[in-house]
């Protein structure tokens, strides 16, 4: 059940990279984001199996629930905060000429 949210999730990520970055960066900005993405999945893969070993594999979700409702909370207050400075009006050609 969560597969189509992360699709829809990655679908507005590429698409923001697209419109923000030129031609000429978007390779290097897609690449950088892979290798930092590969590289906390590995370390977070470390750190759950320590606390798992640690604590339980009940408090791996207990914490995970807590960590996933902390983000949504933070990224949601972002949102209403940052909802007046998105720019609508430009279009993506015109939004990657001003950076």
């Amino acid at each position: 059940m969560m597969g189509p949210a992360y699709q829809l999730r990655d679908v507005a990520q590429e698409t923001i990279y697209q419109n923000t970055c030129c031609n000429g960066m978007l390779p290097k900005v897609i690449a950088a984001k892979s290798t930092l993405v590969q590289a906390v999945f590995i370390l977070s893969i470390a750190f759950v199996g320590t606390v798992a070993d640690l604590f339980g594999v009940r408090f791996v979700y207990l914490f995970s629930s807590f960590m996933l409702l902390l983000t949504a909370l933070i990224g949601m207050a972002g949102l209403m905060y940052n909802k007046h400075s998105i720019e609508i009006d430009k279009t993506s050609a015109e939004r990657r000429e001003g950076i």
